[in-house]
Formats: structure tokens, C-alpha cells, sequence
């Protein structure tokens, strides 16, 4: 089975339709596949198992924007394990603490204010006195 119609298989869940699905074909190597990439993994977890996925969370929390949405999607909270990648990018640690946080993250506060449009977005919509 080539790799496009493997992902395809993957993606369509065909499987939740079956009785047994753990018997039909491919049905184990569904989690290995999604250990490929951060977004494969985030979103076997959004969609396949419709909840954490402990086995790719390492892979998840490699990436910045995959981590800030399995963290809001998934698991609807601060996710510690991937707040290290996501405050490394600007935009992304402003969408956590105004998404995931609702308000301030101090310890990002300094590497947000060196980016002044995501500073801007932060002061507007994440400080305190902000009506949500």
C-alpha cells in the first residue's frame, strides 16, 4: 500500500465502523504512522483517539504551533511538557496565554516584547482589565 493511500485510510477512520477493528489490516501501524511528524501525531489525537496520545506527546511537544494545539484542543489546558517549545516563538506564546493561559505568562513576556506587533496583540487582548 503506497504511502498516499495508507494516510488516506488514516485519515477517513474507517475503522470506528467496524465491529473488531483491531483485526482488520493496518489497523496497528495507524499510531506509528502518526508518530511521524508533531502534526500526524496532533492529529491522530484530535481525531482517532479524541483525547491524549501519550505515545506521540514527545513528537507533539517538538514542535511550537502543534504543541499550542494539542494543548488547547486536546488536553484544554497548560500542557508544562510543551510550554518550553512554545515560548520560543513570539506569535505562538501569545496565542497560549490568550487561548490556553487566559491572561498573562510572565516568563514569555521578555521574548514576546521583541517582536512589537505580537507585543501589541499581547497588550491588547492578554492583559489584565481585557474583557474576554
Amino acid at each position: 500500500m503506497n504511502h498516499v493511500k495508507l494516510k488516506e485510510l488514516i485519515e477517513s477512520d474507517l475503522f470506528k465502523y467496524h465491529a473488531n477493528p483491531e483485526e482488520l489490516n493496518h489497523y496497528d501501524i495507524r499510531a506509528k504512522v502518526a508518530l511521524q511528524s508533531p502534526y500526524s501525531a496532533y492529529r491522530y489525537a484530535k481525531d482517532v483517539v479524541h483525547g491524549r496520545f501519550p505515545e506521540g506527546e514527545k513528537i507533539i511537544a517538538s514542535q511550537a504551533d502543534t504543541a499550542y494545539l494539542y494543548a488547547h484542543n486536546i488536553i484544554k489546558g497548560r500542557w508544562k511538557e510543551g510550554e518550553k517549545i512554545i515560548s520560543k516563538d513570539p506569535h505562538t506564546a501569545y496565542q497560549y496565554a490568550q487561548y490556553v493561559i487566559r491572561g498573562r505568562w510572565k516568563e514569555v513576556e521578555k521574548k514576546i516584547a521583541e517582536w512589537p506587533m505580537i507585543a501589541q496583540l499581547y497588550a491588547r487582548d492578554v492583559y489584565p482589565g481585557k474583557k474576554k
